[in-house]
This record gives structure tokens, sequence and C-alpha cells, in this order.
């Protein structure tokens, strides 16, 4: 055998070791990428969940002023009865 001659062992292990380089870079890679949607998606929903919660105290403040005025329209018929 030549020494100049490339063995077929030696390159397909180079290729193997390059394979796994490859794949920890893209496995790295896609775990920032993941990791930024989330927190991005994280955001959204805190968002929204902002504004449900003001929808939710409108709804509450609307709720309560109908609430006492049922109640003053109760007591205004139950005297007027008496």
């Amino acid at each position: 055998m030549n020494s100049s001659s490339i063995n077929v062992g030696d390159v397909i292990f180079q290729l193997i070791n390059f394979g796994f380089l490859a794949l920890a870079i893209i496995i790295v890679v896609s775990f920032f990428r993941s990791n930024k949607k989330r927190s991005n998606q994280l955001n959204r929903i805190e968002e929204k969940l902002n504004i449900l919660t003001e929808e939710i105290k409108k709804f509450n403040k609307k709720m309560n002023h109908l609430l006492r005025l049922a109640l003053l329209v109760l007591i205004k018929v139950t005297g007027a009865l008496l």
C-alpha cells in the first residue's frame, strides 16, 4: 500500500466525526430557537391574559352597578307595598 493513498476506513471515521459535530451544532441552534419561540409565545399569552383580566374587571363593575340598581328598585317597590 502506498503512503499517499486514502484509507476508506479513515474517510468513514472522519465523516462520522463531522456528522456528530454537525448534529451537536444543529441541536444547540434548535434549542435556542425553540427557547426564543417559547418566550415569545409566553409573552403573547401573558398579554392576552392581561386583556381578559381587564375585561373581567370591567364586566364585574357593570354587574355591581346593575345589582345596586336592581336592589334600589326592589327596595322602592317593597317600600311602596308596605
